[in-house]
């Protein structure tokens, strides 16, 4: 793995050269006609070039970690956490000795009175899930499960490589799903173990020692192919729709644009809506296409979790008495359907409310950062590139005659 001093150096040449480009572009874009050379644009120093992209370098450390933090881990945890009910007992508050005798015997007739009021869910909120992690796990619970996830990664795309080299092209809508199906089915088992070290309480297990035996193939296969067969379909679905309305609503107005002619009002609408459709149907295929099989993968990889590891968060694993047990003769893990069918729509909502923080909060994320960059750029550069700004108005004015 390269040292931190080696991955800044190659960032910051990767930002000179970034910014040379630029460079280069305004200085070739404002030749005028007599065939002289306009101002040039200042170069930026090595050291501006060095902070940002350290800056840059920091900001995709950081948006990954959150990606990472509440993407894979909140996630997961909000995908198998079975909320806890809190029972009380309410009896009368009046003494003994203030009842009369008939009161008494009618007391000792009825039963206290049961309330179960069920406690708020520990995924429900990010701030609360992650204190309750560093309470259950120390600090860097946050990235618990980093290590398999990196390995994982790493192998499924070396796996991806070599069977799109195999399976050929004939195979026509149907090759992406079976290429990304049979890169993944190797690793299941790892995929499973890192399910594992995310959900569960922390122990002194390495990564390796997570995984399973290979007869959990048996309830592996299925959901690994549904899942990593519905990320493509979705796409495909999503790729139609966006084509399909483009050819009916888009295509003129784009090539009345081409062509500079007049747009009216109406067809700029119309093309914003489509933009808004296209965006729409994406969401609907994620809701109802790829979130349905990833949950139900990771549901029975947590039902498959043994019995002598405790979960981080309050799990049953009875799935509402879907599940036999291996000691009554059961397989000890949920059916494919039932794992999807035992999540029920306030746990789905409270999934869903959590991606939609998360892509907030990246997009909040990507907003400052961008302009911290700016900010860097101007406090580097600002005079340099004010004075060229006042020559560049000065050269344009002298040949714009």
């Amino acid at each position: 793995m390269p040292s931190f001093p080696f991955v800044v150096d190659g960032v910051s040449k990767l930002a000179v050269r970034g910014y040379s480009f630029g460079a280069e572009y305004l200085n070739n874009n404002a030749l005028n006609k007599r065939g002289d050379e306009p101002p040039k644009f200042p170069e930026m120093p090595a050291w501006g070039a060095a902070i940002i992209g350290a800056t840059a370098l920091f900001f995709v450390f950081f948006l990954a970690s959150i990606q990472y933090t509440i993407g894979d881990v909140i996630s997961t945890l909000a995908m198998i956490e079975t909320p806890a009910a809190e029972v009380t007992f309410t009896e009368s508050d009046e003494p003994d000795n203030t009842l009369d005798k008939e009161q008494k015997e009618h007391l000792l007739e009825t039963s206290p009175t049961v309330t179960i009021a069920p406690i708020k869910p520990i995924t429900s909120n990010i701030r609360g899930t992650i204190k309750h992690l560093r309470s259950q796990a120390g600090r860097t619970s946050r990235w618990r499960g980093i290590v398999p996830a990196v390995i994982y990664s790493f192998l499924v795309s070396i796996s991806f490589n070599l069977v799109q080299a195999i399976i050929p092209g004939e195979f026509g809508l149907l090759r992406m799903p079976i290429v990304n199906s049979l890169a993944a089915l190797p690793l299941a088992r790892l995929h499973m173990a890192w399910t594992h070290a995310m959900i569960s309480q922390p122990s002194n297990l390495r990564w390796y020692q997570r995984i399973q035996p290979l007869s959990s193939y048996k309830q592996l296969w299925l959901p690994t192919i549904v899942s990593h067969s519905a990320a493509i379909y979705a796409v495909y679905a999503t790729g139609y729709f966006a084509v399909l309305i483009s050819q009916l609503f888009l295509s003129d107005t784009m090539d009345a644009l081409t062509e500079g002619k007049a747009v009216s009002g109406a067809a700029i609408t119309g093309s914003i809506l489509s933009v808004f459709a296209i965006f729409f149907f994406a969401v609907f295929a994620g809701l109802f296409i790829v979130l349905p099989a990833h949950v139900t993968l990771v549901r029975i990889e947590a039902s498959l979790l043994p019995e002598d590891q405790d979960t981080i968060v309050p799990f049953d694993r009875s799935f509402g008495g879907k599940v036999v047990p291996k000691v009554l003769g059961g397989s000890g893990a949920v059916g494919f359907l039932d794992a999807w069918k035992t999540f029920n729509w306030e746990a789905r909502r409270r999934l869903i409310k959590l991606y939609v923080k998360n892509a907030a909060i990246q997009m909040m994320t990507v907003f400052t950062f961008v302009h911290l960059i700016a900010f860097e750029a101007l406090a580097i550069m600002g005079k340099d590139i004010k004075h060229y700004m006042c020559k560049m108005n000065k050269y344009q004015k002298e040949h714009s005659q």
